[in-house]
């Protein structure tokens, strides 16, 4: 769940696996990969014997395979792994070498490990154990963009403690196909009558405030670098981002089906 006020900044996916959920929010340094895990858990204990190590520890990798490929496949730029790992990050477990293979894989970073100390996150009913499984793990670039993590103990809803992570300065985006969106769901514009030169004068300013990156500059056509193509799409969303905001801004919503002057949102210039 996410407040309506961000839906323009989210674009939900659809992984088709019970054990996570994935969204892509949109964001000035390029679209982010969040994915939220309940991962395996190797006990299964029945009449006293432990069972199912070895089918979930498979599982587990399988877990971390399909993360792996869902990102590789995405237009992310970075990655934000969170949720009930069913692994302490610095105990030795079944699952340690294959968490650790799945950060080095991905190049990233355990955030709350590095902002915490003798924290928990799981405590038995009988509150006589304690473990540290959920975790926060970003790219890098999120990781410098963390202000703030903590385990909320006052909260008493499960046997897991809420652990929450805060980026104030991430600066979302519309994403691209927000204009699209708008079109789907019956929202046209009246061109006849808007104030055209209000609309030109709006663009005209926004455009001004949006940067070309100095990388782009100069830089050759068959460039293959990922840093500059990641880039070009990060303004490309800021200059779709201002035309819409300024399309919004200027030009009046109909809501009739059949008006002469009703025009696609994507057509005026």
């Amino acid at each position: 769940m996410y407040k309506r006020s961000l839906s323009h900044a989210i674009t939900v996916l659809d992984v088709n696996e019970s054990r996570m959920t994935a969204l892509l929010l949109h964001t000035v340094h390029g679209p982010v990969l969040l994915v939220n895990v309940y991962m395996p858990n190797c006990l299964q204990i029945d009449n006293d014997v432990i069972t199912g190590t070895l089918e979930c520890a498979e599982e587990y990798m399988d877990m971390c395979a399909k993360i792996g490929v869902l990102y590789s496949e995405s237009d992310a730029a970075c990655l934000l792994v969170v949720g009930d790992f069913n692994c302490e990050y610095n105990v030795s477990s079944q699952f340690y070498d294959t968490l650790l293979h799945f950060i080095d894989d991905n190049q990233l970073v355990c955030s709350d490990v590095q902002r915490l100390a003798n924290a928990f996150t799981y405590c038995s009913d009988s509150g006589q154990h304690t473990s540290w499984i959920d975790h926060v793990l970003c790219s890098k670039l999120l990781n410098d963009k963390i202000t703030e993590i903590d385990v909320h103990y006052g909260y008493q809803s499960s046997d897991h403690k809420p652990l929450s992570v805060k980026f104030p300065e991430l600066g979302l985006v519309p994403c691209s196909n927000s204009l699209t969106k708008d079109c789907q769901s019956n929202v046209r514009y009246d061109g006849d009558n808007a104030d055209i030169n209000c609309y030109r004068n709006a663009v005209h300013s926004g455009l001004n405030e949006v940067d070309i990156p100095r990388c782009l500059i100069g830089c050759s056509h068959s460039c293959d670098n990922t840093s500059h193509q990641s880039a070009i799409d990060d303004y490309y969303t800021s200059i779709m981002a201002c035309i819409h905001e300024c399309t919004q801004a200027c030009i009046p919503v109909i809501s009739s089906r059949n008006n002469a002057y009703m025009i696609q949102c994507t057509g005026l210039d």
